[in-house]
Parts: C-alpha cells; sequence; structure tokens
C-alpha cells in the first residue's frame, strides 16, 4: 500500500493509505442480456405531437401549476 502523509507546519494533519492496485477484470460481452432492449421505432421521425412536446414543453411543469393553484 502506498501512503500520503500531509502535515501543516511539520505537524501530521492527515494520513491517506491508497490501495494497491489490483489488475482490471476484463468484462465480458452479454452481461446485460435480456435486461435492456431498444424499440424497433426508436430511431423513427417524431410526430408533430412529439416534435411540439419535446421544443415546446415548459422546462418545469410543475412551477406553472403550483403559481396557477396561488392564484398568481
Amino acid at each position: 500500500m502506498s501512503q500520503i502523509d500531509n502535515t501543516k507546519a511539520g505537524k501530521p494533519i492527515e494520513n491517506l493509505v491508497l490501495p494497491d492496485k489490483t489488475e482490471r477484470k476484463l468484462r465480458a460481452p452479454g452481461g446485460m442480456k435480456n435486461q435492456i432492449w431498444i424499440s424497433d421505432d426508436f430511431d423513427e421521425p417524431m410526430s408533430e405531437e412529439e416534435l411540439a412536446l419535446w421544443y415546446d414543453a415548459p422546462i418545469f411543469p410543475e412551477e406553472e401549476t403550483h403559481s396557477d393553484q396561488a392564484g398568481e
């Protein structure tokens, strides 16, 4: 293990102990098999309604709801 001693005015204030470097295990392909899926139409163009929601929707819709309820 590696060790780093930090001092201030010659007095130790902290002692950092670094773990030994270990070899990284290589990940095998397929570790998330059957846990992730991509829809068949994921790259299809968005409808006009979806585009409107994407570009024209308020960033924080909850805030607008709260201000409406407060009578502002």
